[in-house]
This record gives C-alpha cells, sequence and structure tokens, in this order.
C-alpha cells in the first residue's frame, strides 16, 4: 500500500506536467 504522502507527491506533479502541457500548446 502507497503511502498518502507519496501519492500527493504524484498528484501534484502530475498536476504540474499537465500545466506545462497546456500552457505549451
Amino acid at each position: 500500500m502507497q503511502s498518502p504522502l507519496k501519492k500527493l507527491c504524484i498528484l501534484i506533479a502530475d498536476d504540474s506536467a499537465s500545466d506545462r502541457v497546456l500552457l505549451s500548446t
């Protein structure tokens, strides 16, 4: 089972990645 903190970090990283994609288009 993943720790909530790790999950949160992945969520945040995922978020900023999609933000970057939106910005670059």
